[in-house]
């Protein structure tokens, strides 16, 4: 087990990792206490900075379109619709009344 975290680590790059950690750094400055001081600054690059890092790291041969796209599917499609329905019932449970009424007319 020593080995494979060892050589798991090896294969790290450091400057994304840094980069990564600045943005998430800033991230989280931006959505804090941080806006009336430079909020315009951080929100024009860290969501980009993501999707760079993001890119950089993509590997199109390691999983075929299909295997791509059922686990995208299962990763981030599922655990979303799993979280909309638990604040969904959260709401209902609460009576939370900020939301308008859940309706087909809302949904148009």
């Amino acid at each position: 087990m020593e080995k494979a975290i060892k050589t798991h680590s090896l294969s790290r790059i450091d400057w994304i990792d840094i980069a990564k950690g600045i943005g998430i750094f800033l991230m989280v400055m931006g959505h804090t206490s941080i806006p009336k001081l430079g909020g315009h600054w951080i929100y024009s690059f860290h969501m980009p900075l993501f999707f760079f890092l993001s890119g950089f790291l993509f590997q199109s041969g390691k999983y075929s379109w299909s295997q791509f796209i059922k686990r995208k599917v299962r990763t981030m499609v599922v655990p979303y619709f799993f979280f909309v329905v638990l604040n969904w019932i959260v709401c209902e449970l609460l009576q939370y009344d900020n939301y308008p009424p859940f309706t087909v007319k809302c949904l148009g």
